[in-house]
Formats: structure tokens, sequence, C-alpha cells
């Protein structure tokens, strides 16, 4: 007689039956889903739940989320699955969920004072392959700083993975507030007021194979004096502010390591931070993207970002894309402005 085989019957039970409590729901654009709006959809689910949406243009905003579910795009792709705020308000406030999960999603044209695309209070999250772009806030006002234009992490634990943020306006264009959030394989372009705030306390935030790319004003910013902890990263392009705002009195708390930091208008590896360059793999040279001016910021073969070139991995967050690109002597900054 085997004594286990009861407890492992039962356990196989328990499975089924927490299986079996969740729910798989279908949105479509034209409302004929299992539910005809987000906004229904979220009051209904509750942890564990899955919302699965069909390839269009969800035009929903001020939508409000407090279960632990997935929400993701039936085809993988957040350029072709997006939920479209039209500038009116926040597009999604999540608030204490528990293993929230969000994948291949677009969030355009949120408007708000902060978390205009997402916002992310007291959770536990992981949000991959999202596309944030078009995304803004109004004006500073009194007793009030705009912030998050495409997303604003609250008091949570959240990851963010090959996500892209992409031409977002006024208001830091993501800001992480406490909590601890990581940053993996994201893209930052063109973004009109900085890349990514950290004003966490007392964790610093994580940066890991990521690329900014022309962000005016900052590229990273450490707002709290906790640090960023940034590796294997591409600052580049940055204008009208530093790439790194990092103040010299929080230095120790913030690191760097196989990052490259090239190119911007305000100077690179500045004040204290020249202490990284020449070491721990950090440098400043020309990334050699395959085709920045069509957004293209794959890595060239002959790219010394290159896992091969680097000695310390791929730096930024893409891999090799072309072959060995024909490079004239000119800055990065020229070579953008042929195509203004």
């Amino acid at each position: 007689m085997n004594s286990c085989a009861p407890l492992a019957a039962l356990g196989t039970l328990l499975v089924a039956c927490t299986s079996a409590s969740a729910t798989t729901y279908t949105l479509r654009a034209d409302g004929t889903g299992d539910f005809a709006t987000l906004a229904a959809a979220f009051a209904a689910v509750v942890d564990g739940d899955e919302v699965v949406l069909e390839p269009g243009t969800y035009a929903e905003n001020s939508l409000s989320l407090n279960a632990g579910i997935t929400l993701r795009s039936s085809n993988g792709d957040a350029a072709t699955t997006v939920i479209d705020g039209e500038g009116v308000s926040y597009i999604l406030h999540v608030q204490g969920a528990t293993g929230l999960v969000i994948e291949n999603v677009g969030f355009r044209r949120g408007y708000y004072n902060w978390g205009s695309g997402i916002s992310i209070d007291y959770c536990t999250a992981r949000v991959s392959g999202c596309l944030f772009f078009e995304g803004d806030c109004p004006p500073n006002g009194p007793g009030y700083e705009s912030r998050g234009s495409a997303a604003y992490v609250w008091e949570s634990t959240a990851t963010f993975s090959g996500c892209t943020f992409r031409d977002n306006g006024q208001g830091e264009t993501v800001f992480a507030d406490g909590g601890s959030t990581t940053f993996d394989h994201c893209l930052f372009v063109g973004n009109a007021t900085g890349g990514l705030v950290s004003y966490s306390w007392p964790n610093p935030t994580f940066v890991t194979n990521c690329t900014f790319v022309d962000n005016a004003r900052f590229g990273l910013q450490d707002r709290s004096g906790a640090g960023i902890i940034v590796e294997n990263t591409i600052v580049t392009g940055t204008t009208n502010g530093p790439a790194l705002d990092i103040s010299c009195n929080s230095f120790p708390a913030s690191t760097f390591s196989c990052c490259d930091v090239y190119d911007n208008e305000w100077g690179d590896w500045e004040d204290c931070l020249d202490y990284y360059l020449g070491r721990d793999g950090n440098v400043s040279v020309s990334p050699l993207f395959c085709d920045a001016a069509t957004g293209d910021y794959t890595l060239s073969s002959g790219s010394p970002c290159t896992d091969a070139a680097s000695g310390c991995g791929t730096i930024g967050a893409f891999g090799v894309g072309c072959g060995t690109i024909s490079v004239e002597s000119r800055s990065w900054s020229s070579l953008k402005a042929d195509w203004r």
C-alpha cells in the first residue's frame, strides 16, 4: 500500500479545483466578445482570470482594476492590439492586485496627472511586450507634479520586460515611486520629458539590457538617492539635459556596468560618473545601430555592443540584426539631423 497515494490524489484534486475556478474571457474591439467593454470585464473578473484581447483598437479610458488577472493580446502584438485613451483621461489604474500580468498590449494617448498609460499601486506585477506611446500629462499645477506620461509605479514590486516607451510627452515617461521596480530589455525612444525616473526608497531601481535613444531632458534620473543599478544598457542622443541625471551626493548608491553612454548633448559620463568610464565594461562609443533612422535599434555585427565585442554580454535591448555597416566619422547627433 502506498500511503502517499491519497495525499497525491488529494493534491491533484486541489490543483484541478484551483484551475477550474479561473475563467478566460475574450474581448473584441467591436463589442461582440464575452463583455462589450473592458470596463465591464474589469468589474467582473477575479484573481486568476484571464482577459484576452483580439486585435483592434479599444477606445476606452478611466479603467480601474483590483484583481490579479492576466491581460494579454491574442496575437502577441502590442502594435495591433491597442487601448486608446484618446487624450481624454488615464487608461488603466490598478490597485492592490497580486500576480498581475499584462502581455503584448498597446497603451496609447492616455492623459492624466500621473500614470497616463498605466498606474500600478500596491501590486505585484509583470508587464511584458507592451507598447506605451503618445501619452501625456497636463502641466504641473499648484500642489501636484505630473508624473508618468506612460507609466507610474507606486509602492509595488513590478517588472517591465521587453516593453517600448515611445513618443510620450509632458510628465516624466516612467516614474518608479517606492517599492522595487525592474526594467529589462526595454526601449525608451523619442520621449519629450525624460526616460526613467527612480524615486524609490529605500530600494534601488534595476535597469538591465535597455536602450535609451533620443529622449529629451534626461535618460535616467535618480531622484531619491536610493540609486539605480544599471547593467548592459545604452544611453544615446539625449537632448536638453543630462544623459544620466545622478546626483554626486547619491553617487555610490547608483552603479553602472557594461553600459555605453555616447553622444549625448550635455555630455556622457559627466562629473563624478566619469569614475565608471573605462572600468566594469563601461564605454562611450557609437553603438552602431542597424538603421536608427527607421527605428531599427538592433546592432550591426561590427558593433562594440555585441556579446562578442563587449566581453560582458550584449549591451542594449536588442542583439545583432544586420551585418557590418559602413560608418562615416560623424556624431550620432549629426546623423540624426539628416533625417529631420
